[in-house]
């Protein structure tokens, strides 16, 4: 009552006393915390979080919060929203686990570089055969680097694609190339009685063997048959020339052909010099 004299002055302090005393009782509104309870909502409600890096970030961000603060200190539970905002935006999905194309891929390229060798010192004659060595070089020219977790299985997909591609690589018909060389180079003339029966039937039997039907895997056994029928056809021996009947013959030309008929004369002497020059031009 604003018209009370001084007779009231202890009415009028008690006022004051009373509005004091709810002046020190008044208690301030707690901060608004509705944007990081929103946050957190969506924080529980977010899908495979293993598959992402930095969650502990995210974690931490909202461990940060204290959620005692009064409505004057609000810019402090903007910035804790603003932080945890921040670290769920850094999310980044993990690297897919490429080690199963790694183990794949460096077991397909000793492959490949084993077969790039072959066909070097085989006249680019391939160790595989074409469909199933074409599968694996495929298979590893698919691969595609630097996807994340959720592609995993397109990478898993594309570590089955080489081992399959391993696991179904076909060896190639042995390379005959220096057997048919060798098998070129046999006398037409090897069974006409002309060399000895031993080194002719060496060569027989090196290549006794020679059906074509090897494959890679058994590539020493081929190149030891080409060896084997070189060595028998180097080592051919002609049969000596038996030169008795004719020895006898020309024992028999009588010394003194002055009693003889000059034609027939001439016919011995002609034989005999046919044959002279026959074994002159074979020596």
């Amino acid at each position: 009552d604003w018209t009370l004299n001084a007779r009231y002055q202890d009415t009028v302090d008690g006022y004051a006393d009373a509005i004091n005393a709810a002046v020190a009782a008044l208690e301030e509104v707690s901060a608004d915390y509705s944007a990081i309870e929103a946050l957190q909502a969506e924080w529980d409600a977010f899908p495979n979080k293993s598959n992402y890096t930095n969650t502990s970030a995210v974690n931490q961000a909202f461990d940060a919060v204290d959620y005692t603060l009064k409505i004057s200190q609000q810019a402090t539970v903007d910035g804790y929203a603003e932080a945890i905002r921040t670290a769920m935006n850094n999310l980044s999905l993990k690297s897919a686990n490429y080690a199963a194309v790694v183990t794949a891929k460096n077991a397909a390229q000793a492959k490949i570089t084993a077969a790039e060798t072959f066909a070097e010192k085989y006249n680019g004659h391939s160790y595989y055969t074409e469909e199933s060595y074409k599968a694996l070089t495929d298979a590893v020219a698919a691969i595609v680097t630097g996807l994340d977790i959720e592609h995993q299985a397109e990478v898993d997909a594309m570590a089955a694609a080489i081992n399959a591609a391993l696991g179904n690589l076909t060896p190639n018909t042995a390379y005959y190339g220096a057997v048919d060389e060798q098998v070129a180079r046999i006398p037409a003339d090897l069974l006409s009685g002309n060399y000895t029966e031993e080194s002719a039937a060496d060569v027989l039997v090196a290549q006794i063997f020679f059906d074509g039907t090897a494959t890679t895997e058994n590539q020493a056994d081929v190149d030891e048959m080409a060896a084997d029928i070189k060595t028998a056809i180097d080592n051919l021996e002609e049969k000596t020339l038996d030169l008795t009947e004719y020895q006898e013959a020309v024992n028999r030309i009588p010394e003194d052909t002055s009693k003889y008929v000059d034609e027939y004369v001439t016919a011995v002497e002609n034989a005999n010099q046919a044959c002279i020059d026959v074994l002159t031009n074979n020596n």
